[in-house]
């Protein structure tokens, strides 16, 4: 019984110290980075050249490792305020959703893993009403309503109707489709 016991006790030890592998620092990142999707690498890429470039415009430098988030919330502010495409036009929302969530993802990864949230955090309330407000007026001044094409008319939806109630033919295939073109 002794014996069952210490062979009990040895087979643990030899799990935990094959769980227990001397990953470094460097390793754990990689590790991290590999379980990203590519699209949203190339994603927070591109997002973050657009910061970078706005920045370097007006000759400022941002590290994420250091920068404070009273810092980084006037940056944001004034970036969501300025920022245009590259023919100068407002972006859509959909396109500073992606820029905001590339920030976020470029201070939160590894390996800054800082744990100031740009999207959430009351320290960033004044640069987030700026990102509402520019995705709130490119709606009202770029793409005030969207135009419907016009319902199917009548006559067509009755001939549409009289067509598929007549089903397949016995090849499984629509009996006369040019029919729908008189």
């Amino acid at each position: 019984q002794s014996s069952n016991r210490l062979r009990a006790k040895t087979e643990v030890m030899e799990e935990i110290s094959s769980q227990n592998s001397d990953l470094g620092l460097e390793d754990l990142d990689k590790l991290e980075a590999k379980g990203q999707a590519e699209n949203t690498k190339r994603a927070t890429s591109w997002g973050i050249k657009k910061f970078e470039k706005w920045c370097d415009k007006r000759k400022l430098k941002v590290d994420f490792n250091c920068v404070t988030p009273v810092e980084l919330n006037e940056l944001l502010r004034k970036f969501y305020a300025e920022v245009k495409s590259e023919k100068g036009q407002p972006l859509t929302p959909s396109t500073l959703t992606g820029i905001r969530a590339a920030i976020h993802r470029q201070s939160t990864s590894a390996p800054r893993s800082r744990s100031m949230n740009i999207i959430q955090d009351s320290e960033f309330l004044s640069a987030n009403k700026m990102f509402e407000a520019k995705c709130k007026l490119y709606t009202k001044e770029m793409n005030p309503k969207p135009t419907h094409k016009s319902s199917i008319a009548a006559g067509d939806m009755l001939k549409l109707r009289g067509y598929f109630s007549e089903g397949l033919d016995s090849n499984n295939s629509w009996a006369d489709p040019e029919r729908l073109l008189q």
